[in-house]
């Protein structure tokens, strides 16, 4: 009997602890700062926050596995006998879904008797690793590959998603806005939320942090949902810290909390935090989707 293996991008920002208890599998990131290149990593948040120290000021890219990166390591798996579910940061965010999608096709037409379904989690950092929480209790339910990417797809969908930036000015910089400066003073906090493709829903400007939790409490609060609330923080631990203990104080008593990669930390700040949980269900419900397909479809290896 084959097994089932729950996968995912380095932007989930997985502990080891969490890799080994579930047996996870990641694909690394990889980000360019200057002329230096480094992987993706969580297991060392010291070792990122003086990586975004020593590279403060100069130019930093992050870089997505290509294509032959995912096909190789779907290959590792499918002679290993294993379906794959694999969760992949939004496409929103990066080309990592895309080249997930293509290696996937190409390692079934290898493997005709294997699945590998891509999951796009239509988020990075907390709400990829919401996703990811909820193809694993699938798995340990019994579900099929089938069940099991439907699911993720289905509540990726719904999935809230929000930034909390202390430094506005650092928001308005990555999301520059037609009204221009999101923020005069700099002791504003700015909450953003962000809709399943990536877009800004709306931004926020609130007088502290503690308003800006007690704003998120009350969305999570009226979504009537027992699903966990995803809060990660950036290398610097305290803001992490101060959002779950805002959090909790406003009811939230069921709180994921793991700390951000490079990758991350890169694009929102060392002291930002990532919030994420499932929301309402939708009125219509969304048109389930297999991909890459099943597994009767006949896919071409592409060049």
């Amino acid at each position: 009997m084959r097994k089932i293996i729950i996968t995912t991008d380095s932007t989930a920002d997985v502990t080891p602890e969490l890799k080994k208890e579930f047996g996870l599998e990641t694909v690394r990131f990889s980000l360019k700062a200057g002329s230096a290149c480094f992987p993706d990593r969580v297991d060392q948040p010291d070792k990122t926050l003086s990586l975004i120290d020593m590279t403060d000021g100069a130019k930093k890219i992050i870089i997505p596995p290509q294509r032959t990166d995912y096909e190789d390591f779907f290959d590792e798996l499918a002679e290993k006998d294993c379906d794959v579910i694999h969760v992949s940061q939004g496409q929103a965010w990066s080309a990592a879904y895309k080249n997930a999608i293509a290696a996937a096709k190409n390692t079934m037409v290898k493997f005709r008797n294997r699945l590998i379904f891509v999951a796009d989690s239509r988020g990075t950092a907390a709400g990829q690793a919401l996703i990811l929480d909820s193809a694993i209790s699938a798995k340990a339910k019994g579900e099929s590959p089938e069940e099991i990417f439907s699911l993720a797809d289905e509540l990726s969908l719904r999935t809230e998603r929000y930034f909390i930036l202390p430094d506005p000015a650092r928001f308005n910089r990555l999301y520059p806005t037609s009204s221009g400066a999101l923020a005069e003073s700099s002791r504003s906090v700015a909450v953003a939320s962000t809709d399943c493709d990536g877009n800004i829903l709306s931004v926020k400007r609130f007088p502290s942090f503690f308003t800006a939790c007690k704003s998120i409490a009350e969305a999570y609060s009226a979504a009537g949902n027992k699903f966990p609330c995803y809060v990660y923080g950036s290398a610097e631990v305290d803001p992490l810290l101060k959002a779950v203990s805002f959090l909790r104080k406003r009811g939230i008593s069921d709180i994921r909390m793991s700390s951000m990669g490079a990758a991350n930390c890169c694009t929102f700040g060392k002291d930002a935090v990532s919030v994420a949980f499932i929301g309402k269900p939708k009125q219509i419900p969304a048109k389930k989707k297999f991909s890459p397909g099943k597994p009767t479809d006949i896919f071409e290896p592409e060049e």
